[in-house]
């Protein structure tokens, strides 16, 4: 195997080991590379995905409070671009709906 079908095959083995390389400053294939525990790398993504997911929702939720201070409306408005509303208009199946009524 060369180097280069290694990397990728690494690469696609642990797919999160190069942000964790890139983060740390650690060369592949270096002794510090050899000694990371790879079920340390991904606990380590785990737990930046779900911190970020959390500050995500908790910022979206402060929104909507102050949405809702404001305008008394705490849905949000959804627009439906013009293609998107032809889209749903023509997928209603409105002979099966008269079906069932009869």
């Amino acid at each position: 195997m060369s180097g280069k079908e290694l990397m990728i095959w690494w690469n696609n083995a642990f797919p999160k080991d190069h942000d964790y390389r890139q983060k740390y400053k650690i060369a592949f294939g270096s002794s510090e590379h050899l000694l990371i525990n790879q079920i340390d790398v991904y606990l380590e993504a785990l737990e930046t995905r779900l911190y970020t997911s959390y500050i995500e929702s908790y910022q979206e939720e402060q929104n909507g409070l102050e949405t809702y201070k404001k305008t008394g409306n705490w849905l949000k408005e959804r627009e439906l671009d013009e293609k998107r509303f032809s889209e749903l208009f023509d997928a209603v199946d409105v002979e099966s709906f008269n079906k069932k009524k009869e």
